[in-house]
């Protein structure tokens, strides 16, 4: 009986030790996502092509969203209802943007 607790929390440190490496691999994300380059662009700078070139494909996305009548909330809700109602189920309005 000894022997058979040893080996479940031998199973529990596994379990632990994964979760302390994720843990620590998502701190290093964060620090480096939201820290770090940040920290490393403000001292390099970013060009005017880049600038521009990002301003550009966000008004672009921003223009099919309009042209599509979509947001990013209410686009997701109407391609559920899409899918639901597509699939042969009856189609309910359940939602107020339907």
């Amino acid at each position: 009986m000894r022997r058979f607790l040893g080996s479940e929390t031998d199973h529990i440190q596994v379990i632990h030790d994964l979760a302390v490496a994720a843990s620590v691999g998502v701190a290093i994300l964060i620090f480096t996502n939201l820290i770090l380059l940040p920290i490393l662009l403000s001292y390099t700078g970013v060009s005017h092509e880049a600038a521009v070139r990002s301003l550009r494909e966000e008004s672009a996305l921003e223009a099919r969203y309009i042209k599509e009548g979509l947001t990013a909330i209410g686009g997701m809700w109407r391609f559920f209802h899409m899918l639901l109602s597509a699939s042969g189920r009856r189609s309910q309005s359940w939602c107020a943007w339907s």
